[in-house]
């Protein structure tokens, strides 16, 4: 096909090797990027995502295709330029020295001022210069502008980020960086090409007065993008000679082997209950997983389905019965479970293997991609054992995936770019915020999601400041029409009609449409609807279904506490109730009062052992950590030896911070919790009497069979109104927590909370505009109100400075516009941007012996305490070994005050070996080197590790007072 171009046009360069010599001309790659395209249509991109870019074309699907095809095979027509071409000469030469350039000029090209075009050429970028020429081709070919510019924009945007309208209008003003005379003919002469071998001569007429809707535009975009980086990265698109075109892009995709689309069976999930999850052989589904199951196949058109249930309810495998179900429906390809922590991701990853070892097939095809998505998931031993599949140029072409392997990690979709193109995926909540956040590549991420069906977990646990990002995601799911459920303990009215009007907005289908929906509010999801309840979205209305608790309830004296600073009441009253053993939690709201309050603990109850639970450990040990406390108190599982611990006898007690309201399925029989918002509160008192411990709780000590859970964190319980702990006050809205305070007295007054009866009622009177609150705490509280309502409106105000615009756009100009510098999720400022939490440090920890020698730290594994090489080779267990030793410092060592100091006295501290080519696990880390006793000195404060206890940092003469500010673990961050 080369044949047919002029040799001007043959000598365009495309890519160069620049250590070989070897280039690449750019029509074969625009022909290698169309093959490629085609492809993955073929192969790879779901039903619904072919149906949302073809929906406005007269053609439909073949429509789609050929578009698809035919602007990949055109999008880098603006290396057809000076500023581009240019680029291979050294800065400032005279004249044109090397050889493709000069090549091009011998065949006629006039690079005109050199000197100009270098120093202009970063502002006219080739994906600027595409834009350009394929506008005015457009337009001179009889395309309407409302058709011009969504085409143009897709190739505009394959570098990451379309044109804002400044670059587009200030292209049009630039002859001597986009090339005029022959610069011109060769572009026309490629386009007019293209058109004969994507084969659309036949429709490109019809599509000049379509105008493509944003989705199909982002669509087209990640499309395109792919499609580019496959053909420019992959070693068999070889530079130099080039095969036939057909046999080098066959050899290529065969050995790439992209995943196929998931077929989800149309079958009844139920049947097959027992198969999917690890429950005990013949288990049923409980009330609330059949609701989800019926809703799901039998909703009119699938959308948003939200399902509120107490803890230990199995909302997890109602959700994963859904996503068959509703996969089966809309032919979704894939799965994207989102969790507030690393620590539950890791967890559900986990439970979700087991489910897909049951349905997926053996046998057939390729096998299906899996990826766990956040930044230590090369430390999770699960994911790690997971066989790898697909080949790229780092990998040996002799080693493969078994033939009948049904799950793999696909080598080619690792990174934070391509994660989410995986078949099923499981990470942080933040890799769906990351959806609504104004970023480069994003339209791979849609890409990603417009492709599956959403698992929300845990809803409850995002602020308002996420709940701006996640409102704004959840439309755009809504726009691509992907079902979504959304799982939570419960959800005060207010969100839960939020939510699903966002999805709703976004899945309307005309602008007119969504903005009628902006201000529907859904008043039948308005207050206390029952309990538990499963809730679907059916355009202006919505389905409720209130469903019947599980045998699962427990009665739970709540009571007022009062410490005194050296815990001695505490541990009073602990040691009574342990007085013939038992397990007892201390959950703290800071991470200084968890580690204070065991330090008290363990001195003065000498026979219990005090356990410390928070965020502060490095991940090693935390992780053996977690599975220490799910042996000793989860659920009973005989064959795994779990939830074994004698109840009678045995003494325990637990001392965390929100850990343990967050992410581990642990069980006690006594709770002393600091004062927290209500939901937060049922989420904690949740952990009582989570699991039955023989009949009627007979193996639990006779004292602990009633449930009992001590309020403390308050100051003064006489006063009007209480006075708030320093801790509480800080952590959460004073104004929240008066609230919850109102809404308990009547069991703190000695009637009992029961669950799940009262955990809805709860939590609607606390987050709703009724006056609960005496009428005597009206100064105080009316003071918290006005704080409380700066704040939010703040930090919705702040997070809405780098929202994703909504669907409704008509295009995608000034898509990812931003003010200033752009925090792309690349960047420890785009991964923060979606959280309200300052940004952390994260560190390495290892000690260094008295005679200089770098250690691991004791406690984990095999590699304990060994010896760290300075200058020779780690090889990859032993780097996965000292990376698992990282942990985030706290505030008072990473607020912006100090962070850049901070960061200068760790850098010291260069490993070399952990910066040697290919150790991506340890490169560019930070450490934090100890001593022998496992302590240093950070800026005049005294940094302690201890295995036991976790990071503590105690203040120095010489330390500046940090901000008033307490570290918390109530919003741990679970960056990409």
């Amino acid at each position: 096909m080369s044949s047919e171009l002029s040799a001007a046009a043959l000598s365009v360069w495309a890519k160069t090797n620049r250590e070989t010599g070897e280039w690449m001309p750019l029509w074969q790659h625009l022909d290698d990027s169309a093959a490629v395209a085609a492809r993955i249509w073929d192969d790879w991109l779901s039903a619904n995502v072919k149906t949302l870019i073809s929906t406005e074309l007269p053609g439909g699907l073949d429509d789609g295709r050929a578009l698809l095809v035919w602007l990949a095979g055109i999008h880098d027509i603006g290396k057809v330029s000076p500023a581009f071409a240019i680029q291979l000469e050294h800065r400032g030469s005279s004249r044109i020295q090397h050889a493709l350039v000069r090549g091009m000029a011998d065949e006629g090209f006039d690079f005109g001022d050199l000197s100009y075009v270098w120093g202009k050429r970063s502002t006219y970028r080739h994906e600027l210069a595409s834009y350009r020429s394929l506008s005015d081709w457009l337009g001179a070919y009889g395309w309407s502008r409302r058709a011009v510019l969504p085409a143009a924009l897709v190739v505009g945007g394959h570098h990451g980020r379309p044109p804002t309208s400044q670059q587009a209008k200030a292209s049009a003003g630039e002859p001597e960086l986009l090339g005029e005379g022959l610069w011109s003919d060769v572009r026309i002469e490629y386009l007019e090409r293209s058109l004969r071998v994507c084969d659309v001569a036949g429709r490109i007429e019809s599509w000049g007065n379509v105008r493509l809707p944003a989705v199909a535009q982002t669509l087209l975009t990640a499309g395109v993008i792919m499609s580019d980086w496959v053909a420019s990265g992959f070693d068999q698109f070889a530079y130099g000679d080039c095969f036939v075109e057909a046999d080098r892009v066959e050899r290529a995709m065969d050995a790439l082997r992209l995943p196929e689309p998931w077929r989800a069976e149309k079958a009844d999930v139920l049947d097959g209950f027992a198969d999917r999850f690890t429950v005990p052989a013949g288990a049923q589904p409980r009330p609330i997983q059949r609701e989800v199951v019926e809703i799901a196949r039998s909703v009119p058109e699938p959308g948003m389905i939200i399902v509120e249930a107490p803890m230990g309810e199995g909302k997890t495998e109602a959700a994963l019965l859904a996503a068959e179900t509703l996969a089966a429906r809309t032919g979704a390809a894939g799965l994207y479970i989102a969790l507030p922590t690393r620590a539950t991701a890791s967890a559900i990853f986990a439970r979700t293997m087991t489910w897909l070892d049951a349905i997926t097939g053996t046998g057939h095809g390729t096998p299906a991609s899996v990826m766990l998505v956040h930044g230590k998931a090369a430390l999770d031993d699960r994911f790690a054992g997971i066989p790898r599949s697909g080949q790229t140029e780092e990998t040996d072409r002799t080693t493969d995936t078994p033939a009948d392997t049904r799950l793999a990690v696909h080598r080619w979709m690792t990174g934070r770019k391509k994660a989410m193109l995986a078949n099923f995926a499981v990470g942080t909540v933040d890799q769906l915020l990351f959806a609504a956040l104004k970023s480069k590549h994003l339209v791979l991420r849609h890409l990603g999601l417009a492709s599956k069906v959403v698992i929300l977990d845990e809803a409850h646990a995002y602020d308002v400041y996420m709940s701006v990002y996640l409102d704004r995601a959840l439309e755009w799911l809504g726009a691509y029409r992907v079902p979504v459920v959304v799982l939570s303990a419960t959800l005060p009215s207010t969100r839960r009609q939020q939510m699903i009007a966002a999805y709703e907005r976004g899945r309307a289908d005309r602008p007119g449409v969504r903005s009628m929906l902006a201000g529907r509010d859904y008043p039948q999801l308005a207050g206390d609807i029952g309990y538990p309840v499963v809730v679907a979205s059916t355009g202006g209305s919505a389905i409720v279904r209130a469903v019947p608790a599980s045998e699962r309830a427990s009665r739970i004296t709540v009571e007022r506490f009062t410490e005194d600073e050296e815990t001695t009441l505490l541990a009073e009253r602990l040691n009574a109730e342990l007085a013939e053993g038992g397990a007892a939690v201390v959950i703290r709201n800071t991470v200084a009062r968890v580690q204070k309050t065991a330090e008290n603990l363990r001195r003065l109850m000498p026979d219990t052992e005090v356990i410390v639970a928070h965020s502060r450990f490095v991940d090693a040990h935390r992780a053996r950590l977690d599975d220490k406390l799910l042996k000793l108190f989860g659920p009973t599982d005989i064959e795994k030896d779990t939830g074994t611990a004698v109840r009678i006898g045995a003494r325990h007690v637990v001392v965390g911070s929100q850990v343990i309201e967050q992410s581990l399925d642990v069980d006690f029989d006594v709770m002393v919790t600091d004062l927290a918002p209500v939901d937060l509160m049922l989420q904690r008192m949740g952990r009582l009497h989570r699991h039955r411990r023989g009949e009627n709780q007979s193996e639990r000590a006779p004292r602990l069979r009633t449930p009992v859970c001590l309020v403390t964190d308050i100051d003064n319980w006489q006063s009007e109104p209480p006075k708030i702990g320093r801790s509480a006050r800080y952590i959460y809205s004073p104004y929240v927590l008066y609230r919850t305070l109102a809404a308990l007295t009547p069991y703190l007054d000695g009637q009992a909370l029961c669950l799940p009866g009262d955990i809805a009622p709860l939590v609607q009177s606390v987050y709703g505009n009724t006056d609960i609150c005496p009428s005597s705490w009206t100064a105080t509280l009316d003071k918290a109100r006005v704080t409380h309502d700066s704040q939010q409106a703040h930090k919705r105000q702040q997070a809405e400075k780098m929202r994703l615009g909504s669907p409704d756009s008509t295009d995608l100009l000034d898509w990812l516009d931003v003010a200033g510098d752009s925090a792309d999720e690349d960047s420890a400022a785009g991964r923060g941007q979606v959280r309200d939490t300052d940004e952390t440090i994260e560190v390495i920890v290892v000690q260094r012996d008295a005679d200089g020698t770098l250690r691991t730290l004791p406690g984990i594994g095999e590699f304990s305490g060994r010896r760290i090489p300075i200058t020779e080779p780690i090889g990859r267990r032993f780097a996965q070994a000292i990376a698992s030793c990282s942990l985030s410092l706290p505030r008072s060592l990473s607020h912006p005050g100090v962070a850049d100091m901070v960061i200068g006295v760790l850098e010291r501290d260069r490993i070399d070996s952990f910066q040697a080519e290919g150790q991506y696990l340890l490169q560019g880390e930070l450490v934090l080197v100890l001593g022998p006793e496992l302590s240093a000195q950070v800026l005049g404060q005294l940094v302690t590790y201890d295995l036991d206890a976790g990071l503590a940092v105690a203040k120095t003469a010489q330390t500046a007072t940090p901000p008033p500010h307490m570290h918390s673990d109530a919003n741990m961050r679970g960056p990409s």
